[in-house]
């Protein structure tokens, strides 16, 4: 039943994992968490109701536990098309502000189909959300969070020569992005 897991961890120890079911009238986005380095997990909460919001499946979450306490989760709404193939639709977003226990509406906040994303924040606390349309693999789009994910700012687009295949942030503070390019 379980499609795709992230996993993150706050500065207290609590670890959290979010998970998709993607199909089936349970499909959505779940989370559990452990306070004891993973011996005892949380009774699954969900984050968000695929079903109820007329998915037709849910993609993988993008988790992040930032420095000020705050939960983010992102996932794609995907479709099924007729060769059975699940076809990326658009981007939402949800974030916690009381160590996972409630989260907040899903918000869309990609508006296209997105071949590659994350969630990370940066040395000043500024989220970032990146990602990859699928038809144009030679952008990646930067769009910034000042307030902790309530408004996000028009996105920067930032050249890149194939598939991004990690982000990172280095010990300044700074976000390191690394693509996988033809001969590169």
């Amino acid at each position: 039943e379980i499609g795709s897991v992230d996993v993150a961890w706050d500065a207290a120890g609590t670890v959290y994992m979010a998970y998709s079911v993607p199909v089936n009238e349970e499909r959505g986005i779940y989370l559990v968490l452990s306070k004891d380095q993973g011996t005892t997990w949380s009774e699954p909460l969900q984050v968000f109701d695929g079903a109820a919001a007329g998915f037709d499946l849910v993609g993988a979450p993008s988790l992040l536990a930032s420095a000020n306490g705050l939960l983010h989760v992102i996932w794609k709404e995907q479709s099924i098309q007729g060769d059975g193939v699940p076809q990326p639709l658009s981007l939402y977003y949800t974030r916690s502000e009381d160590g996972g226990r409630t989260f907040s509406d899903a918000e869309l906040v990609v508006e296209e189909p997105v071949a590659w994303r994350e969630i990370v924040a940066d040395g000043k606390g500024n989220l970032h959300l990146l990602w990859q349309p699928q038809d144009t693999l030679t952008t990646v789009w930067d769009q910034v969070s000042l307030d902790g994910g309530h408004t996000w700012q028009y996105p920067q687009g930032l050249p890149d020569e194939g598939r991004l295949a990690a982000v990172t942030r280095d010990p300044a503070g700074r976000l390191q992005l690394v693509g996988v390019g033809p001969g590169a």
